[in-house]
């Protein structure tokens, strides 16, 4: 791997424990504890890695387009979008903590429609969101190793951002997912404790992100703050820990796995929709 995508690859996987959106990883791991239900939880948590990945590259692509053009408008709004994502988490979390129903709700029902099938795409928009003011610049930087060159030398280096990003948020979704499948095998009632833990722990990180960015929308964004600084301290390290030369091993080992299952999924994937054709006159063993 060439300096420009180790760099790029690196940043990825630092942009999922940025100081703006670190605390949406806990929602992450909630949302991700009801993937023990799915047939192969592992498949699940990587297809949902690479869902969210999606929508938080759109996001930063996006902005950065906006940003070329002189898009002067768009740094005073995120504190304001920060804000907002944070009052919808608490929403969600409330809902969910309380069990209450999403057609009792204006546009409830589409919110749960959209969350069902497409709910880590809008997770990795909200949390793209929540980043730009933190990461973007990093971003744009793990690109500007290739602007000099050609557009596939973009391409590449951004996959390479991708896949750092998918890696980490993939890894943590198998986590939680595995946490999910045992925890709800050892009760009758394992799923209601689990879907109840996923709501406090999206309740949670709601509340940081409300704080966080509230105290810039409504107050001084140098107010010193015992929350805030602690959550920097947690962000601080887990980015030295994925920029270190052993956090980048372990993140590489686990993108290699990553890919492996990702391949074989594929292939069982195409042999089940293709079917596998018994040779006429060709009787299988019972056995």
């Amino acid at each position: 791997m060439t300096p420009a995508l180790l760099f790029a690859f690196t940043a990825g996987a630092v942009a999922t424990v940025n100081p703006c959106g670190w605390a949406l990883l806990p929602a992450w791991f909630a949302r991700r504890l009801n993937d023990g239900g799915a047939a192969v939880p592992l498949f699940a948590a990587l297809r949902a890695g690479i869902l969210a990945t999606v929508g938080f590259i759109v996001i930063f692509g996006l902005a950065g387009i906006a940003l070329a053009l002189g898009a002067a408008w768009l740094g005073p709004l995120l504190p304001v979008v920060g804000l907002g994502v944070g009052v919808v988490l608490a929403a969600v979390g409330v809902a969910s903590l309380l069990d209450l129903r999403w057609r009792a709700l204006p546009g409830g029902e589409i919110c749960r429609t959209v969350s069902d099938r497409h709910g880590s795409l809008v997770f990795g928009i909200g949390y793209g969101l929540l980043s730009l003011s933190c990461t973007l610049p990093i971003f744009l930087a793990a690109l500007g190793f290739s602007l000099t060159g050609t557009p596939l030398d973009l391409a590449v280096n951004m996959l390479a951002y991708a896949l750092g990003m998918g890696t980490v948020l993939s890894s943590l979704g198998i986590a939680a997912a595995t946490a999910g499948a045992g925890f709800g095998q050892l009760t009758p009632q394992g799923a209601v404790v689990v879907r109840k833990a996923g709501a406090a722990l999206l309740l949670a990180a709601a509340a940081y992100v409300i704080f966080y960015w509230g105290r810039v929308v409504f107050g001084d964004v140098m107010v010193e703050s015992r929350i805030v600084n602690a959550g920097e301290r947690v962000s601080g390290s887990l980015r030295g820990w994925l920029s270190g030369d052993t956090g980048r091993a372990i993140t590489g080992v686990a993108l290699a796995f990553l890919l492996a299952a990702g391949a074989y999924g594929l292939l069982r994937a195409r042999q089940r929709r293709g079917g596998i054709r018994t040779p006429v006159g060709h009787r299988e063993n019972p056995q």
